[in-house]
């Protein structure tokens, strides 16, 4: 009997933007879930920003 292997990977591309600016990024496994960290990366990235700019004077 033979097994056959088959590799798949994901690619999740997110683009975002919040009305006056755009970003993307891209997450990629073997594992979906894994590859769809993107989402997640992108929410903290603008949580982040927008928390640094508001402590500037």
């Amino acid at each position: 009997m033979m097994t056959e292997t088959v590799l798949r990977t994901m690619r999740v591309l997110i683009t975002s933007g919040d009305g006056e600016e755009t970003g993307g990024t891209v997450g990629v496994s073997d594992n979906i879930i894994e590859a769809s960290r993107a989402l997640v990366n992108s929410i903290e990235y603008k949580l982040r920003r927008d928390e640094r700019q508001s402590r500037r004077p």
